[in-house]
């Protein structure tokens, strides 16, 4: 029996989201801007590999935002959306957001780099989430993001200095790599690496499914950690190559 509605794709109602979840996001985003690139990247991938019911609420948001239904937030969208909410922001401050969240810098922001920048609403991220976010940085399995790690997922022309200075952002030890236990501090109200325990093997290699696709991802974290300031967001990131990360 083959009735025609069955095969008739009706649109989802946008139901909307709570006020309190609407106000929060441009806190959120503005701690997100002062994120070391580290953290970005660490929640970029996290965005990436979420499931729908994880983050259902965020992508009510983000719908609420897309009002053309395209799939992506424009620079107007997120105007619009932000001073519906809260219109004490500057043209400027829009815009310092803005090109935080538009993370592959092409002018739109699409749900995974949304869903990155807001998922600390939800709370604190699950350790194993970050656990399989630092194993697909750390890609040689050495037990630490390494300059290597970054130069070949940035892409070797991105410049060396740059890279030196991402490691930096979260190298507490001051060794020229990021551990896990420091990468687990970035995403921890205590940023202090001795206050992050652990008992994971650092030889334990999470694997992700490669069946996921972006309308699957996300599940969260908070993190209320002041953070220095990246000087990153105007670099050209060659990044992101899920590609590679997604080979490991």
């Amino acid at each position: 029996m083959h009735h025609k509605w069955l095969k008739t794709y009706y649109p989802l109602s946008k139901r909307h989201p709570g006020e309190a979840i609407m106000e929060q996001v441009p806190k959120t985003i503005k701690q997100y801007m002062k994120a070391p690139m580290i953290k970005k990247m660490a929640l970029m991938l996290i965005a990436h590999n979420s499931t729908t019911s994880e983050i259902v609420d965020l992508r009510k948001v983000f719908d609420q935002y897309d009002t053309e239904n395209n799939g992506y937030i424009s620079y107007s969208e997120f105007k619009w959306a932000l001073m519906k909410y809260e219109n004490d922001y500057s043209d400027e401050d829009i815009q310092e957001m803005f090109k935080a969240l538009d993370f592959d810098k092409n002018g739109l922001v699409n749900y995974t780099e949304f869903l990155a920048a807001t998922l600390e609403i939800l709370g604190y991220i699950d350790e194993e989430r970050l656990a399989e976010a630092f194993d697909r940085l750390d890609w040689d399995n050495s037990g630490y993001i390494s300059k290597k790690n970054l130069r070949e997922i940035l892409g070797m022309n991105y410049i060396a200095e740059k890279v030196d200075e991402l490691i930096a952002e979260a190298d507490f030890e001051q060794n020229g790599k990021i551990s896990y236990e420091e990468f687990l501090a970035l995403f921890r109200t205590e940023c202090n690496v001795g206050m992050v325990r652990t008992n994971r093997s650092m030889n334990d290699l999470f694997t992700f499914s490669k069946s996921l696709t972006i309308a699957e991802t996300s599940l969260i974290g908070s993190s209320n950690c002041s953070s220095a300031s990246s000087e990153f967001s105007s670099a050209s990131p060659l990044f992101y190559n899920y590609e590679l990360l997604n080979s490991y």
